[in-house]
């Protein structure tokens, strides 16, 4: 089973980077954009895994709680990928991404207590939105793009297998930690 960790983006966000798609896709040729239910905030890659090393990462997820909903804002895109060849579109985040990154660290110490490896790369706040076809030429650099205005809230952090195919994978929910409002407590 091939496993990561991640932060689901909501209706309102999937809406919004649907417009930003439709606005700006002429901007980047080549680049093939990912649907908008498919999108998400990556906080950990496991890879690939056998069921008792599953049944770890849901223990290490399990122990963390991600408390209130996190409010946030696309950002400008940015082009992930070595300087000759960047095929990865990305939307990074802005507003409270110091909860995402605080996330992040108490994943990153959870997983480790249980003997997984640490990122090395530093933590990126950021949505995936698209890739380059294997044929097209690649950006040098994103275009500044007019952005949308509203704000979008996080709901929960999920560990989610992912199933590689074409034209893209198919995610699963393994487990789902909500982020609760404590004004409705």
């Amino acid at each position: 089973m091939r496993l990561f960790v991640a932060i689901p983006m909501p209706p309102i966000a999937q809406a919004l980077a649907r417009g930003i798609a439709d606005r700006n896709g002429e901007r980047f040729p080549g680049y093939r954009w990912i649907r908008p239910d498919l999108l998400h905030i990556p906080i950990k890659f496991i890879g690939d895994v056998d069921d008792v090393t599953t049944t770890a990462a849901r223990t290490a997820i399990g122990s963390i709680s991600p408390g209130e909903p996190i409010s946030l804002k696309y950002g400008q895109p940015f082009l992930l990928g070595p300087a000759d060849d960047k095929r990865v579109l990305v939307m990074k985040l802005t507003g409270e991404v110091d909860r995402l990154e605080e996330i992040h660290s108490k994943l990153e110490e959870s997983f480790a207590r249980l003997g997984f490896a640490r990122e090395t790369r530093p933590f990126l706040p950021h949505v995936t939105v698209a890739h380059l076809d294997h044929e097209a030429r690649p950006l040098k650099n994103a275009p500044k793009i007019d952005l949308p205005k509203p704000w979008f809230f996080t709901t929960g952090i999920h560990l989610m297998k992912s199933t590689l195919g074409r034209p893209e994978p198919a995610y699963e929910t393994l487990l789902r930690i909500p982020m609760l409002d404590s004004t409705t407590l």
